[in-house]
């Protein structure tokens, strides 16, 4: 291969995706796209720029905060992708906004955090 002059070099992608109702999510490196089947059997496609909050701050890279903040980052668009979803399968009404997004993510480790934290009152 070394010698070949059509050989391109490799480059690593990070490409990932989910299920979501009637379709599929799929993140690239610069976009987020999401296919769904409607009802009438058509495919809609959403298609949206990503780009990490890593990139303004680049201290959000360090290993620790890295981690914490892809979760997140895969959290909204997870739940982004699945609200766009079950609106064109025909289960919801309206998407969600960003902020009840947000909300929901938010509330969502609490019911742990609660229990734990009365028991180190007490231990």
């Amino acid at each position: 291969m070394k010698g070949n002059p059509l050989a391109k070099e490799r480059i690593k992608k990070f490409v990932g995706g989910q299920a979501v109702i009637e379709g599929v999510m799929m993140r690239g490196p610069g976009y987020t796209a999401t296919a769904v089947r409607e009802p009438s059997g058509s495919i809609v496609v959403q298609k949206e720029a990503t780009t990490s909050i890593q990139e303004r701050y680049p201290i959000l890279k360090k290993p620790f905060l890295r981690g914490c903040v892809a979760l997140y980052e895969s959290l909204v668009i997870g739940m982004k992708a699945l609200s766009f979803s079950a609106k064109a399968a025909g289960d919801e009404e309206e998407e969600m906004s960003n902020s009840e997004i947000e909300c929901r993510i938010v509330k969502l480790p609490l019911p742990w955090y609660f229990p734990h934290y009365l028991q180190s009152l007490y231990l």
